[in-house]
């Protein structure tokens, strides 16, 4: 008798946990909207709600990933809000129907989660959109060691056997894949990496070629690199009409940045984001700034916008 009491307050517990755990998650897809929505984590210094998710909410980024694509397509499709409001549907079955769900097929792919397992509700999926994919993930396998997950084309993957072969042929070794890859990431970052080239920039040797006074003769002479830097920043400033910032002030930009985000949160947090990176006047040109390197920082997009509202 004491046994079965037991195992009756264990469930009834096991129920009024799992029935708090699903109004939290209708919670959460609510106020992640309004986070997205008022972009409240660039004041947390996180370029992107998914950075501001896993690194001031602990989320895992699984869990983020598929609050975060809930939250959106919510938006468009009010009813799977209502569906997951209701606790009949979960968060992580409403992610796995987001990339086929519109408000005219709502009443086909809502009824379905309700009664499908994920793995058929998956292949429901596949069979409309043969291209939808789990996301990309990279996990670490030892200290030094990253298990990458992700699907390429056969185009991409035929590219990539392609370099493997040259790059075989060069070494005169056994090529893998991994080897092919890191032969493709530092012929890339040579070539496009801006942190790279300023680095290459600054090593050079210090002179530089500029013509001789008797155009006509196509000959050259050297001058200091330094006398040319000096020229080009004290070349009189147009005032309120922007100016290129010469090559050599954004190799400084660049190096001293790491081409990363230098915005500080209010909380002391650098965002460090390193895409869709651009450089901002702290002082607008508008009001008298200049291209100077004080007066330059690197910002990723989210925050120069927010930077460029906040100043108005």
């Amino acid at each position: 008798m004491e046994n079965k009491v037991l195992v009756l307050n264990l469930h009834t517990q096991a129920c009024e946990i799992a029935s708090r755990y699903q109004k939290i998650e209708i919670e959460l897809v609510d106020i992640l909207q309004r986070i997205d929505f008022h972009r409240v984590y660039l004041k947390y210094g996180c370029g992107s709600l998914f950075e501001y998710a896993v690194s001031q909410l602990r989320l895992s980024e699984s869990a983020a990933y598929n609050f975060i694509a809930v939250s959106r397509k919510a938006l468009e499709v009010p009813a799977l809000k209502e569906a997951i409001k209701s606790q009949s549907l979960s968060v992580s079955k409403a992610r796995r129907i987001t990339s086929v769900i519109t408000k005219d097929n709502q009443e086909k792919w809502i009824p379905l989660a309700l009664e499908l397992s994920q793995r058929d509700l998956e292949k429901e999926v596949a069979n409309v959109n043969p291209q939808v994919e789990k996301p990309e993930r990279a996990k670490f396998v030892k200290e030094d060691r990253v298990n990458l997950n992700f699907h390429v084309s056969e185009d991409l993957y035929n590219k990539i056997k392609r370099i493997q072969d040259l790059e075989a042929q060069r070494t005169s070794k056994v090529v893998s894949l991994e080897d092919a890859l890191k032969a493709m990431a530092e012929l890339y970052l040579e070539k496009k990496d801006p942190v790279e080239k300023a680095t290459r920039a600054v090593a050079k040797p210090d002179s530089c070629r500029v013509k001789a006074a008797a155009p006509r003769s196509g000959r050259y002479r050297s001058i200091p690199a330094d006398s040319c830097r000096v020229e080009k920043a004290q070349k009189p400033s147009i005032p309120f009409v922007r100016q290129n910032i010469p090559a050599h002030l954004k190799h400084q930009v660049h190096l001293r940045d790491k081409g990363r985000c230098s915005y500080t949160a209010p909380n002391g947090k650098v965002c460090t984001n390193s895409r869709w990176i651009q450089i901002h006047h702290i002082i607008p040109i508008s009001h008298g700034g200049m291209n100077r390197l004080e007066n330059l920082k690197t910002l990723c997009s989210a925050h120069h916008r927010m930077m460029h509202t906040h100043s108005k």
